[in-house]
């Protein structure tokens, strides 16, 4: 997506496959072989017909018609940039697989299904033979330099174990990043600051083991700020000044505007008309839409809801409501309507899930469909709650555990408690309740959890926020997680809470079998 937004929206799309015919290939055959025979020959001529193209097109710029390469060539104009999202889509989703069983009847006509269950990866002798020639999978011209993004004094520093942290700290090249030296470049070099962030490495090149720029003087590089949006805060307004301001030679430097120092990034960004009303929510939307997926898309646009306060959210739902729900449209068995209803549904889940509702946004009210499968996900969870409780005889149908779960939940949701939050340790069981989400993921709990170690919820965040709304925590299979994981929580809640009783005085319920609990086995 880099390559788009500096070169522009794609002028071809082109696809190559082998043609058996090819005299290259029948003429090294040996009598009575086919072209199927020899995958190492059709592998090596492919290849090189591949490469023959490629310098046609690059290097001497000449595009003949079908007739002159003699192969199958599909060339497409391209009219938007969707085209570059189909090829990522294409080469990440993985290899196509075929799943195989054995099963064998005796007398007693039964069998052991697991233990005669075979799956396996099928590849054709074709890709074998590229594998085998390590010919490249992938190529990617010319190539993407990403930019390191961080606060002041807040950059990555990497060490091994049994490293001392203080010397660590002494060793000043471990502190320099990209970002860094790039303030130093536009210290000495008049010529760099020309350039935005993103237009150094076409300039110039990093040196990873000296850790500087230094100037290019051949191949060809574009640049990209690593990515980010609008709940990393000051990460993400720093982002936008270093993509529209060039020249600046540290942190302090851009926060200097027209001769006025401003104390955050964003108030910086607003003195250079950056954040006026909502061209920066546009900007992030803009960009996300490029590269992210339908589902991603909806959760960005939900963040931005709840923590950038749009003032025209019906005009975002109008401009972006074709990439919100793209994947839905795709399918072509659901109407217009039902469509519209599942991209509701999902962003209502989304918004209640961090707290918020749909009723609070000027968003298009959900439509009511005489068709039961396309209802509201959390009404459903909350209809099937409510049935149960009514219905004693499907209790022992339903997990007890989760029973009660969705019980309270549902309970405490339709007395207006909007913030109810529901955990559990792992994703599975996390599913399994209305609006769950993994411990880890909701508190943002460290992975190395210690003593000491607070969970990563700054006080004035809107996480923080929602702890202090949440009229109950409930936390499920809590025998399966460290110790040290529960204690973190606890001293985040009592310092959010401002409060010295157990998890900040809010109540907790926790959940689990301990004949659950797994062994540990150190670094095994």
């Amino acid at each position: 997506m880099a390559l788009v937004q500096r070169f522009g929206k794609l002028d071809l799309f082109i696809t190559i496959t082998c043609n058996p015919d090819w005299q290259e290939i029948q003429h090294e055959l040996q009598p009575g072989q086919s072209a199927q025979d020899r995958p190492d020959l059709t592998t090596r001529i492919f290849r090189a017909k591949l490469q023959d193209l490629k310098d046609q097109l690059f290097k001497k710029s000449v595009f003949g018609g079908v007739a002159a390469y003699n192969c199958h060539i599909n060339v497409e104009i391209c009219s938007g940039i969707k085209a570059v999202k189909y090829i990522y889509k294409y080469i990440y989703k993985g290899h196509d697989k075929i799943s195989v069983s054995f099963s064998q009847q005796n007398a007693q006509n039964n069998f052991d299904e697991i233990q005669h269950y075979q799956d396996g990866r099928w590849v054709s002798a074709q890709e074998a033979l590229w594998r085998i020639f390590e010919f490249d999978l992938n190529e990617m011209y010319p190539s993407v330099c990403n930019l390191q993004l961080h606060l002041e004094e807040k950059q990555p520093i990497y060490y091994k174990d049994n490293q001392n942290l203080l010397d660590i700290l002494k060793i000043n090249i471990k502190k320099k990043t990209m970002l860094t030296e790039f303030f130093n470049l536009n210290e000495i070099d008049s010529e760099a600051r020309k350039y935005l962030y993103r237009e150094i490495p076409e300039k110039y090149v990093w040196d990873k083991t000296k850790k500087s720029w230094k100037r290019r003087q051949k191949y060809e590089q574009i640049g990209r700020i690593n990515t980010t949006n609008p709940t990393d805060g000051e990460r993400y307004y720093l982002r936008i000044l270093l993509n529209h301001v060039y020249g600046p030679t540290s942190f302090s430097d851009l926060l200097h505007v027209n001769g006025i120092h401003c104390s955050t990034f964003k108030e910086a960004a607003e003195k250079h008309g950056l954040l006026e009303m909502d061209n920066y929510i546009t900007e992030c939307l803009n960009d996300a839409s490029v590269y992210q997926m339908p589902y991603a898309f909806r959760q960005l646009f939900v963040v931005i809801l709840i923590y950038c306060e749009p003032t025209n959210v019906r005009q975002l739902w109008i401009d972006y409501y074709k990439d919100l729900s793209q994947d839905y449209q795709n399918n072509s068995m659901i109407t217009d309507e039902e469509c519209m209803v599942k991209t509701l549904s999902d962003i209502k889940l989304c918004l209640e899930r961090m707290g918020s509702s749909l009723d609070e946004y000027d968003l298009p009210k959900m439509p009511i469909i005489e068709n039961d499968s396309i209802e509201s996900n959390v009404d459903l969870h909350n209809k099937e709650v409510i049935e149960e409780i009514n219905v004693v005889s499907t209790i022992e149908d339903i997990n007890r555990k989760t029973y009660l779960y969705r019980a309270i939940l549902a309970t405490l949701r339709s007395n207006g408690h909007i913030a109810v939050l529901a955990t559990a340790t792992s994703g599975v069981a996390a599913s399994n309740l209305p609006g769950g989400r993994t411990a880890h993921s909701r508190f943002k709990i460290p992975i190395n959890s210690t003593e000491s170690r607070m969970c990563a919820i700054p006080k004035q965040s809107g996480l923080a926020q929602l702890l202090i709304k949440s009229s109950i925590i409930i936390w499920d299979e809590l025998p399966m997680v460290k110790r040290t994981a529960i204690e973190s929580l606890d001293r985040t809640l009592r310092d959010i809470m401002n409060n010295s009783k157990y998890f900040g005085g809010k109540i907790i319920v926790f959940g689990g079998d301990f004949r659950q609990v797994l062994p540990v086995v150190r670094r095994a």
